[in-house]
Order: C-alpha cells, then structure tokens, then sequence
C-alpha cells in the first residue's frame, strides 16, 4: 500500500500539477519581468519631462512677448494705442490666437498703464497615456508709467574746496566733474518721460547751488512782497532757527536780506572782497538759484555757469531744496508764470505733500563739512546810506576814502586827519612817458650808451565824493577793512564785533538735521552724494538720505554713476506684475 502511495505522488509531481508547482517556487527570470516594468515607468517619466519642458518653453516665450508688449503700450512717449502696440508685438511672435483682449487700465496726461494676459492650449505627447491631452501655458504681465508730477531739488555745492584744496593749494576737478554728472542727470531725467500725452511739461527741476549762501535771485525774490533788506547785488536770506523745522515758506513770509558783504574774516587787509558771502552774479559765472524749469538746455546751461568760491552751507542749501518742493511756494510759481519764467503746465506746483502720483525728490550733495561760522551782517548796515564816502569812478586809478563822524567832521583816510569840513573830494591822476637816459659814460663823462625808462608822475586834482549806500559800501570793500581802516584810523573802536554775529558749525549740522527731519515727515524722497566729503559732511548726508540705499559715498568721476542711478531711479518704467 506504501509502495503505491509513492508511486502516485511521483506521478503527480510529473504531471500538470507538479509542473505548475514547480513553476510557482521558480526564481529564475523575475528581475527581468521587474526591468520590464522599470523600462516603462521610465520611458513615461521621461516623456512627462518633454512635455513638460515643451510647456515651460512655451510659457516662457508667451511671457516674454507679453512683458515686451505691455512695456512698449505703456510708454508715453508711444504714440499708437496701447491695444494696438500690444497686438502688434503678440501678432509679430505668431502668438496672436493666444492673446486675450487687452486692458487699458490708465491713459491720461501723466500715466498710462496696459494689462496684457494669454493662454495657450499646448497638446501634449507621453501626458495622453495619463489622458491628459493637452496643458494650458498662462501668462499676464503689467507695465505702467507715471512721470506727472515730479519735482525735482539738485542741491548742488560750490563751495571754493571743489577747485583747489584749502590745505595745500592742489587745484582739483570736482566741480568739472560734477557739472558733467549733474547735465547728464537732466538728460536722464528730461528724456521723454518729461512730457505726457498732450506734450504738457511733467517734470520740474530746480536747481539749488550753495557755498556759504544760497543766491535765490531777484525773480524769486520779488515773490515775497513782504522781503526785507533787499539790494540788487544779490538775494539771500538769513533763516531763523525755526525756520529749519519746516518745509513751508508761505511767500507772505517777511524774508530777511542778508546783504552781499564779505564779513567772514575780521582782517583789516586787503580793502576790495575776494569772494562774497552771499555769491554774486557778474560775468559769465551765476550762482542764482534756477526755479520750476522744464528746459534740459537752459538746467545744462545753469550747470555750466557754476563757479566755486566760498564756504559750506548744507543747511541753507538743503532748506531751499526743501522749500522748493512745498505747496506753500505755488503762489510765487503763479507770479513767475505771470512774468513769463516758468512753464504755464506748472500752475499749482509745488503741489500738496498729500496729492496722489507725485514724486517730490531732493538730490543734496557735498564735498565738505561745516567747519567755519556763519557770520550775519548786522540788519542796520545792510541797506540805505553809509556814513563813508568815496571820491572817483570804479575805473580810477586811486579812489579817496573818507568817514563822516558824529561831530559833523570828516575822517580823511588820506591824510589821516579828522578835522575836516567836506568828504575827501581829491583824486591822484597819474601820467607815464617813456625817457631817455644815460646807461654808461666815457672817461671825459660824456654818454656814450643810452637806454629807456617809463617815467610817472601824479599830480592831485579834485574830484567829486559820493555818499555811498550800504550795499554799494559792501560791495568795494571788506567789512573788516572798513570797520579795521576806517573806523579805527578815525579812532572808533570795535565796529566789526558790533556789525557781525557768527553761528557755530554745530549749530548748522543741527539746523541741517532738522530740515532733513522735516522732509523727512513730509515723505520727500531725499537722494545724497558725498563726494569725496569730509567725516562731518558723510556723517550729515547719510543722515538726510530717506534709506541707505539712497545714500552715494563716491570719488573723482564715481559722481557721474551716483547721478546715473538716482536718474534711473526717478525714471525707471517698472513691470507691477
């Protein structure tokens, strides 16, 4: 029966059934079955990536022209309809089919701003074994451009240290450097974007130069009909401390002249001025202020007539920049349009720090520091008529000084006496002639060699004294000279400690902080360039500067890429999405 049994269980496992046994307990060939099915899964991974990279490439081409497009529509200076530049460009890629209608969003005078946004439907090749036939390639792209309303303060130094150096006499080329800088910057910023749809002026640029004053000139000035101490040297005014804590100057604003006298030095040499506190226009150099102008050729002119001379004032400088932005100067903007000076588009600038799309904008740079005092001119001395009088024309060889005194006498710096019934009315006239003479003599003293000499003799004649005024005073002479000559010569002591009163530097780095803090609050934007300044004036900028970023720490021909990119900056058409 044993025997049996095993014979039908080695027929089994010869049969069917042992063969499909045997089969299911077999490991040979399973890795190949295992390749087989990780051959196909890579095959369709790899056909997903082509698909999908086929539908970046598209996207990206889609996006492309569409970012070109919407760049192009916006511009103001386009002059075709948005919608039409936009289908142009779409239309040129053969991307036309995709394109969804444009959106104008704004086109006024001074923005304009176009939406733009495809679909493309892309089939696709491995995704359909997933049933996925085709992908959708979105794209939108924003562009806009606003340039009304911006307002613009370059203040500019031009003090004597940006031609030589103070120390050791080196001449320097910062103030030709800066004028390249500072045309190019009214290029950038003129090009184009100055003008909207209608071709109305929308960018104005004021021009602020500064060495220890800020020549304002007598067109601005006559906007203040309330300005005192006025002459017709030039135009500066000496601020209040209060004064620094506020962007506004309401032109009913009772301005204080500050004379054009040179008062910095108390030395009673030499007697003509060398430079004068508050600079002066004269020849081909002007150092005036340039108001609300929209001309890229009268601003470049304005630059190159920029002369050095001086001390440093950032802060007169930066609150004559300031004031130039503030709302409170729109009606000395209507009375310079009313003369003709500036562009009729700009009624109603400066315009109110709340106004919407305006962009209020101060460039300030230095290559100094506040180091000297500020010396004010006494108000009694600055207008109406003198107690000195001065005989002669300005082209006279020899002019007679005299002071008239207190006791009615006369003061003759001449002669140096005092008792004197009438000013100094003589004059030296002096006549040359060339005369032979003897250059050497034989034994018997006869000349034998001759040669020529200018020969000059003065003879006194009387001539005609004038009272002069205050500012015509100032004008020909030092006050320290008057006050050290004159005054003293005819015994009257301590005139220039009398006639000048000096402010610290400290006291002007803080009146500079503070109308940087007012700007601040009023949300101007404020750009600064250090140019090769000393530690006090890197130290004032970055401070006024409204972030880091717009702070420039620049030397030599750096200040043309400072100016550049604070340019770019104001101009830049931007993509919004």
């Amino acid at each position: 029966m044993q025997e049996q049994t095993g014979f039908l269980c080695g027929a089994a496992a010869r049969g069917p059934l042992g063969r499909i046994m045997r089969f299911s307990r077999n490991e040979d060939g399973a890795m190949i079955i295992f390749g087989i099915y990780m051959l196909v899964l890579m095959l369709m991974i790899g056909g997903l990536a082509i698909d999908v990279v086929r539908f970046e490439h598209e996207r990206s081409r889609l996006q492309g022209t569409l970012d070109r497009a919407v760049l192009a529509a916006a511009s103001l200076n386009q002059s075709r309809p948005p919608k039409e530049v936009v289908n142009d460009y779409v239309a040129k890629a053969g991307l036309e089919e995709y394109l969804d209608e444009p959106v104008v969003n704004a086109n006024t005078l001074n923005a304009r701003s176009v939406t733009a946004t495809a679909t493309a439907q892309m089939p696709t090749v491995f995704m359909k074994l997933l049933n996925i036939d085709t992908l959708a390639a979105g794209a939108a792209s924003t562009a806009e451009e606003r340039v009304s309303n911006v307002e613009i303060s370059l203040v500019l130094d031009i003090s004597n240290s940006m031609i030589v150096d103070n120390v050791t006499g080196a001449q320097r080329d910062r103030l030709k450097n800066l004028k390249v800088a500072a045309k190019e910057f009214v290029d950038i910023v003129m090009a184009g974007a100055n003008t909207g749809l209608d071709g109305a002026p929308m960018v104005s640029v004021s021009i602020v130069p500064y060495s220890g004053q800020v020549n304002i000139g007598p067109d601005l000035w006559n906007t203040f009909p309330n300005a005192q101490y006025g002459q017709s040297y030039s135009h500066c005014v000496d601020f209040d401390e209060s004064d620094f804590k506020t962007t506004a100057l309401p032109t009913s604003t009772a301005l204080v002249g500050s004379g054009n006298a040179e008062h910095y030095a108390s030395t009673s040499n030499p007697q003509k001025p060398t430079f004068y506190w508050c600079p002066e226009h004269g020849g081909t150099a002007d150092p005036r202020v340039t108001a609300f102008s929209h001309d890229p050729d009268k601003l470049k002119a304005a630059i190159e007539a920029l002369e050095a001379a001086g001390s440093t004032a950032i802060d007169t400088g930066m609150k004559w920049g300031v004031t130039l932005l503030d709302p409170t100067l729109q009606a000395s903007v209507s009375s310079l349009v009313d003369d003709g000076l500036v562009n009729s588009a700009f009624l109603g600038r400066p315009l109110s720090h709340e106004a919407e799309n305006k962009m209020k904008v101060i460039v300030l740079m230095t290559d100094g520091e506040h180091v000297n005092t500020e010396p004010r001119l006494a108000n009694g001395i600055k207008t109406g008529l003198s107690d000195v009088w001065l005989s002669g024309s300005p082209g006279d060889e020899v002019r007679n000084w005299s002071l008239k005194l207190s006791n009615g006498k006369y003061y003759w710096k001449r002669t140096g006496t005092k008792d004197n019934a009438t000013a100094d009315v003589q004059v030296s006239n002096t006549s040359c002639s060339m005369q032979s003479y003897c250059t050497k003599k034989n034994w018997w003293n006869q000349c034998i060699a001759w040669g020529e000499k200018e020969v000059c003799t003065s003879t006194a004649t009387n001539a005609t004294a004038a009272r002069l005024s205050y500012p015509d005073l100032w004008h020909e002479a030092r006050v320290g000279w008057v006050a050290g000559v004159l005054y003293a010569g005819a015994g009257i002591a301590n005139k220039y400690a009398a006639w000048v009163t000096n402010f610290q530097p400290s006291e002007k780095d803080q009146r500079t902080k503070n109308i940087c803090d007012a700007a601040r609050a009023k949300k101007i934007t404020v750009y600064s360039i250090a140019f090769e300044a000393e530690p006090g004036g890197e130290a004032l900028l970055k401070y006024c500067a409204s972030t880091s970023g717009h702070y420039y720490k620049v030397y030599g021909e750096e200040i043309r890429s400072a100016f550049r990119s604070i340019a770019s900056h104001i101009t830049q058409l931007r993509l919004t999405q």
